[in-house]
């Protein structure tokens, strides 16, 4: 299993998250990582074909969509 830390420097250097840690802390999102990491693992035990690339299509688009919603969470503080 893969699952990346979150690297508190990067909330402690803006002055971003008074409102935002009491909306997303940053222990849940490594539980949100840590969950994506087990998908991505789970998927990649299926065998080769279109349930698997579904899945693996899913999992990416999901870790955009989160990836978007950090970057605004992050330039609207």
């Amino acid at each position: 299993m893969f699952a990346p830390l979150l690297d508190n420097s990067v909330w402690e250097e803006r002055p971003l998250i008074q409102g935002a840690v009491e909306v997303l802390e940053i222990s849940k999102m490594q539980e949100i990582v840590t969950t994506l990491a087990n998908l991505q693992d789970a998927a990649l035990q299926l065998p080769d074909g279109p349930e698997r690339q579904n899945a693996l299509r899913e999992i990416k688009d999901f870790q955009i969509r989160l990836a978007a919603f950090v970057r605004r969470l992050c330039s609207t503080a």
